[in-house]
């Protein structure tokens, strides 16, 4: 009896894996709220039972993310982010913009790209939180988006309020949304949990939930 129960799981795990592939398909070709929708759900159903399905779903979903369905807009996606590696900041910003602009429904990860460009290489924080924003309003459920976002909202508060310039009347407002950011981020993608607590806490060792 035991021998059999053993074979009769050989085969779920494939069809579970099968099903995640599928779903990460659809999700890229069609941009399919339902097959989001189910990895999402698998991603928080199999949290505590069978965690490698929630591994596996979560990392469908971040491929599915930051795939584009159109080949030629994937090249001119690492055609933007060479640019940066070549140390042309604005030029590469500029193309990530103008990949945004030309998607039809709007994609995220442009924006995204873009924001971090405008955050780390160009220094101009809030261009880049209006990038952000452009980007969560493209893929409201993008958790790994939302951990980005959030984490560089709370780091640019907690630096503005210690040099105490000009943005830092804004720090407060800055990390209650980081927070809340990071908050959502975590009820989305439990995996997220331990690294939503050390941004949030990072001296401290106690659990975040």
């Amino acid at each position: 009896p035991l021998e059999e129960d053993e074979d009769e799981k050989k085969p779920h795990w494939k069809t579970r894996s099968r099903a995640l592939g599928e779903l990460q398909y659809w999700l890229i070709a069609t941009g399919n709220a339902d097959a989001e929708s189910a990895l999402l759900d698998m991603v928080q159903k199999f949290y505590d039972s069978d965690r490698w399905v929630a591994v596996e779903a979560d990392g469908h979903l971040r491929k599915a993310w930051t795939v584009h369905h159109d080949a030629g807009i994937n090249l001119r996606m690492e055609s933007a982010r060479t640019l940066l590696r070549q140390g042309k900041a604005r030029e590469s910003a500029d193309l990530f913009s103008q990949i945004a602009s030309s998607c039809e429904p709007a994609w995220a990860e442009p924006h995204r790209w873009r924001a971090k460009v405008l955050n780390m290489a160009m220094h101009k924080p809030d261009d880049a939180m209006a990038a952000y924003d452009a980007a969560l309003a493209s893929s409201p459920r993008n958790y790994a988006l939302m951990f980005e976002y959030g984490s560089f909202l709370c780091k640019d508060a907690a630096v503005e309020a210690a040099l105490g310039g000009c943005r830092a009347a804004g720090s407060a407002e800055r990390a209650a949304r980081g927070a809340e950011l990071l908050g959502r981020a975590a009820e989305l993608n439990p995996l997220l949990r331990e690294k939503v607590q050390q941004v949030l806490h990072p001296d401290e060792d106690d659990d975040f939930f």
